[in-house]
C-alpha cells in the first residue's frame, strides 16, 4: 500500500464529530480485517444505541455506514486513558510541536529590547520569514554563518537547508551542521512534529533523558507505539492540537490523524532520510533542558563540534522548541568560537569596535607632509575619541529605552518626572541595562582581560536584538514572583557564564583544555556562582544595582517620605556633605579592573580584635609564639612591623638560617606608604561599630567579599594584587596623586 508524500505538514486531519440519524439503525463495519489480534471498537454481533436511541439489530436489508466516524466519536473518551505501550502509555498524548501560544522569550523579564511580537513566542522583525519554521534568523552582525530556528516542519527545514546552498544537486554546495537541543521525544506525522506530553500538563516539556542516544531509543518505541495503536483504528491515531489565540492559551483539539510506516519518522530517520537524498548536512542531537547546569559539559559539546567545521564553508544552525532561550545562547557561543578561528586565519574581526577602523600607525593620510610617518599621538586622540562617541551613544540609547521601558509600566506617573527625581535610581538602571551588575563586575576582575570580554558578548548578544533585562513584576502573587526571580536569576547566569567562555575561547586558542575543566581550576569563579545561585538570604542581592526597585511601585507622597535612621541631618535638611558627595562620585566612577565602581580600598588593621600579648609589636596585632617551638603567629602587618617580627624571630633563633613567612590571606591585598589595604564592597563596609557588635559584623564583612576569592590559588591571588596596584596607579594619576581610602 502506497502512502503520499510528505508534504508541508497539513495532515490529513479527521476530526471526530457524532452522527446522529433520523430514522433506521446502523452497524458499525470493521475497522481493519488485516489484524486480528487487536480488538475491535465495538461488537457488530450487539445491539449498538446511536445518541441516546435504542436500535433494533440489522437485518439483511439494512443499508450499513461506508464511514468509521460514528465508532471514532465512540472510542475517543477512552482513548488516553487505556494507551498501553511502552512509551505512548496510559495518560499520555501526541501534541503538535507548533507553539501558536508558546511562552515568549521575554514574558518572565522586561526587555530592554523592542521586538516587534505576533502570537506570543513570535519575532515579526525577522529578515526572512520561512513557511515552516519559526523564528530562522541569523547574527545582524559578522556574516559568520551561524543561524537560529525553532522547531522546524520538514517542508521549513527543505526551505532553510535551500537557502543554506546545499540541496541536492546545487554547485560548489556549502555544508550544513545542525544541533537539535531538545530534551524530549519528537516524532515526526506527515512532515509535523508532534512531542509526547501529559495529558494533564499538555503545555509542559517532558524531559525523559539528557543523553541523546537515550532519546533516540525512546522515540524508536514511540513510533513503534503509535503504528500499532493505528492499527486497531484503521490506520488513525488520535493526536491534539494546538489552536492559535490572540491572547492566553489556545485550546487543545483532539485530532485523528493518518500515520502508516512511510509517514511516521523519528528525528535520526528523518535527518539520516535528507541525507540519503543528497541533502549536504551533518545532524547531532544535544539535549538541553532548561534547568540543565550550563557547566553540565554542553558548551564542550558544542565547541567539540564547532572547531571541526570550516568557518568559511559550513553553516550553523540551532534549534530548540521555540528557537528563542536555548538557541540564542547557543549561537552567542558558536559566534564567539568562530571569531576566533577566523582571527587565526589572520581574517579581520567581524566584531571589532569602532576603535579598530583607526588608521593604524605607518598608515600614509591625506595632507600629511612625509607619508607613513608614524602619529601614534594623533591614533590615540582619535581612538579615544571615538570610544568616547560610542560610550556616550550606548548610554543615549540605554536612557531613552529605560525611559520607554517604564513608561510602559508604571501607570500612575509619568516615568520620564520619576528618573528626573530620582538620579540614583536612573543610574542604577543605566547600569544594569548595560550589564554592570555587581556579580558580573567581579567575575572581570577575575578574568584575563574580563572587560574586553565582557564587551565582546555585548555586541554579540545586541546583534540578535534581544537582551538585556531589569527585574520588576506588578504581580502580587508569591508564586509568580518567584517564577520570575528563578528566570531572572537563570538569565544572569548564563550572561555571567557567556563571559567566563569568552574568556576561555581567547586564552585556549587551540581548545586543548575543555571549558569545564578552565573552570574548575578557577575556584574563584566558582564561589561567583554559588553566590548566583544561593538559596540563603535575599536573592535579590545578585541584581545589584537594580535589587532593590522599591521606589517604582510607591506613590509621589511615600518616595519622598524619610526612613528614621537612614539619613543624616544634613540629607533631611535638603543637602549633602561635600566630602561624602565627592567620595561617592569617585566610588561610583570607578573603572579599574579589580578597583571597580562600588568597591573601596579600606585599611586592613583590625586593632579592634587586638589581644593582649607578652611581646607586642607596634603595627601588627595577636604576634605569638607557639610555646616550646619555632613556630609564631600576628595579624596582618604593617610594612615595618615586618622587619620588626623578622628581627624578633632571629634574636631568638640565632642559629637558624632562614626564616619562611606564610601568609594566609585569600583576598588581594596592596601595601600604600607601607599600611596594608584591602578590597571591600560599598554595601558591605564597615562603619559605626562600636562594642561587642565590631565582632559580627567584622564577620560579615569578611565573609561577604573574600567570597569572591575563596579557594584561590596564590599565583592568581598575586596576579589580582598586580591589577589592583595598577586600578590604584591609575587613580591616583587621575586624581593628580590623591586618593581616598576607608579608614575604619
Amino acid at each position: 500500500m502506497s502512502s503520499p508524500p510528505e508534504d508541508d505538514g497539513k495532515d490529513a486531519l479527521i476530526r471526530g464529530r457524532s452522527r446522529s440519524e433520523a430514522s433506521g439503525s446502523r452497524s458499525p463495519v470493521p475497522l481493519d480485517n488485516s489484524v486480528s489480534a487487536s480488538p475491535p471498537l465495538v461488537d457488530s454481533s450487539d445491539a449498538m444505541p446511536v445518541n441516546g436511541a435504542s436500535q433494533a439489530p440489522p437485518n439483511k436489508d439494512a443499508i450499513l455506514p461506508l464511514d468509521l466516524m460514528v465508532p471514532l466519536k465512540r472510542a475517543e473518551p477512552s482513548i488516553v486513558k487505556t494507551r498501553a505501550g511502552s512509551v505512548l502509555s496510559r495518560g499520555f498524548i501526541l501534541k503538535t510541536d507548533h507553539y501558536p501560544s508558546g511562552e515568549s522569550l521575554t514574558r518572565p523579564l522586561i526587555s530592554l529590547t523592542n521586538i516587534p511580537r505576533g502570537p506570543p513566542g513570535r519575532a515579526l522583525d525577522l529578515d526572512l520569514n520561512v513557511h515552516g519554521a519559526p523564528n530562522f534568523r541569523a547574527s545582524r552582525q559578522g556574516n559568520l554563518n551561524v543561524f537560529g530556528v525553532a522547531q522546524p516542519r520538514t517542508q521549513g527545514l527543505r526551505a532553510i537547508l535551500s537557502a543554506l546552498r546545499c540541496r541536492p544537486g546545487t554547485r560548489d554546495a556549502s555544508h550544513v551542521v545542525w544541533f537539535s537541543t531538545r530534551e524530549e521525544p519528537i516524532v515526526y506525522i506527515s512532515g509535523r512534529p508532534f512531542v509526547l506530553r501529559d495529558a494533564a500538563e499538555p503545555r509542559r516539556t517532558l524531559s525523559l533523558s539528557d543523553r541523546a542516544e537515550n532519546l533516540e531509543a525512546i522515540e524508536d518505541r514511540l513510533k513503534h507505539d503509535i503504528l500499532q495503536e493505528a492499527s486497531k483504528y484503521g490506520g488513525l491515531i488520535l493526536t491534539h492540537n494546538e489552536l492559535a489565540a490572540d491572547s492566553g492559551e489556545g485550546a487543545i483539539l483532539p485530532t485523528w490523524t493518518h500515520v502508516d510506516n512511510v509517514n511516521v519518522r523519528t528525528s535520526r530517520e528523518l535527518w539520516e532520510n535528507m541525507r540519503l537524498d543528497g541533502w549536504n548536512v551533518e545532524y547531532h542531537r544535544i539535549p538541553i533542558s532548561p534547568d540543565r547546569p550550563i557547566e553540565d559539559n554542553y558548551l564542550d559539546a558544542y565547541l567539540r563540534v564547532i572547531k571541526n567545521a570550516d568557518p568559511i564553508r559550513s553553516a550553523l544552525v540551532f534549534s530548540c522548541g521555540m528557537g528563542a532561550v536555548r538557541t540564542t545562547f547557543a549561537m552567542v557561543a558558536a559566534l564567539i568560537v568562530r571569531r576566533r578561528m577566523l582571527l587565526v586565519r589572520g581574517l579581520d574581526d567581524p566584531y571589532a569596535t569602532r576603535s579598530s577602523f583607526v588608521f593604524p600607525p605607518g598608515t600614509p593620510r591625506q595632507g600629511s607632509a612625509t607619508p607613513g610617518i608614524n602619529t601614534p599621538a594623533t591614533d590615540m586622540k582619535l581612538t579615544q575619541a571615538l570610544e568616547n562617541a560610542s560610550a556616550q551613544q550606548d548610554s543615549n540609547k540605554s536612557l531613552l529605552r529605560l525611559t520607554y521601558v517604564l513608561q510602559q509600566h508604571l501607570h500612575s506617573q509619568s516615568a520620564i518626572a520619576l528618573l528626573i527625581s530620582q538620579p540614583v535610581l536612573l543610574e542604577n538602571l543605566r547600569r544594569a541595562h548595560q550589564g554592570n551588575y555587581g556579580v558580573i563586575l567581579s567575575l572581570l576582575g577575575c578574568l584575563d582581560h574580563g572587560l574586553q570580554a565582557k564587551k565582546l558578548v555585548d555586541r554579540v548578544i545586541d546583534a540578535f536584538h534581544r537582551v538585556r533585562y531589569s527585574l520588576t513584576t506588578p504581580d502580587d502573587d508569591g508564586a509568580k514572583r518567584e517564577d520570575m526571580l528563578i528566570k531572572a536569576g537563570r538569565s544572569l547566569e548564563k550572561y555571567f557564564f557567556m563571559i567566563a567562555f569568552a574568556s576561555y575561547v581567547d586564552s585556549v586558542p587551540d581548545f586543548s583544555q575543555t571549558f569545564s575543566d578552565w573552570l574548575k581550576a578557577r575556584t574563584e569563579i566558582w564561589n561567583q556562582v554559588m553566590f548566583l545561585r544561593k538559596l540563603w538570604g535575599s536573592r535579590l542581592n545578585a541584581f545589584a544595582p537594580i535589587h532593590d526597585l522599591s521606589i517604582l511601585s510607591r506613590s509621589g507622597a511615600e518616595a519622598k517620605a524619610l526612613v528614621a535612621g537612614q539619613k543624616n541631618d544634613v540629607e533631611i535638611s535638603g543637602g549633602q556633605l561635600l566630602g561624602d558627595e565627592y567620595s561617592d562620585h569617585v566610588v561610583k566612577n570607578r573603572g579599574g579592573i579589580i578597583l571597580r565602581e562600588s568597591t573601596l580600598l579600606k585599611s586592613d588593621q583590625w586593632l579592634s580584635e587586638s589581644q593582649r600579648v607578652s611581646q607586642s609589636v607596634r603595627g601588627v596585632i595577636n604576634f605569638r609564639n607557639v610555646p616550646g617551638t619555632n613556630i609564631y603567629a600576628c595579624g596582618q602587618p604593617t610594612e615595618s612591623a615586618i622587619d620588626e617580627v623578622v628581627q624578633l624571630v632571629r634574636n631568638h633563633h640565632p642559629d637558624a638560617t632562614k626564616v619562611v613567612w606564610v601568609t594566609l590571606r585569600e583576598e588581594p591585598i596592596v601595601y600604600v606608604n607601607g599600611a596594608p589595604y584591602c578590597l571591600r564592597r560599598e554595601r558591605f563596609s564597615l562603619r559605626n561599630m562600636k562594642g561587642r557588635m565590631v565582632v559580627f559584623y567584622l564577620n560579615c564583612a569578611l565573609t561577604l567579599f573574600i567570597a569572591d576569592y575563596g579557594g584561590i590559588s596564590a599565583a592568581r591571588l598575586e596576579i589580582l594584587e598586580g591589577r589592583l596596584k595598577d586600578d590604584i596607579l591609575a587613580e591616583l594619576n587621575a586624581f593628580e596623586g590623591r586618593y581616598a581610602f576607608l579608614v575604619p
